[in-house]
C-alpha cells in the first residue's frame, strides 16, 4: 500500500521532472551539483532544501550509503 503524497511546489515538479528525465536517459540519478547547473542555481543548499521537502513529501527515497543516494517515488 502507498503512503499518500503531499503535492510539490512547482520548482520541486521541474527537478523532479529533471531527476526522472535524467536517470531515464543515463540509468542513474543526477548529482546535486549537476540538479544546480541545470536550473543555472548556485547554491547547492538550494538544491539539498528542494530534495529535503521532496522526501518528507513523500516524492523522493533516501538510499543510505550511496552516492546518487536518491530514488524516485513513482507510485
Amino acid at each position: 500500500m502507498s503512503q499518500t503524497k503531499i503535492p510539490m511546489t512547482k520548482k520541486q515538479v521541474e527537478i523532479f521532472k529533471f531527476m526522472k528525465s535524467y536517470y531515464d536517459e543515463h540509468g542513474e540519478m543526477p548529482l546535486q551539483w549537476e540538479i544546480a547547473d541545470h536550473f543555472n542555481i548556485v547554491a547547492i543548499s538550494t538544491i539539498q532544501f528542494h530534495i529535503k521537502g521532496m522526501v518528507e513529501r513523500g516524492w523522493l527515497k533516501k538510499l543510505a550509503g550511496r552516492k546518487r543516494a536518491l530514488a524516485l517515488v513513482l507510485d
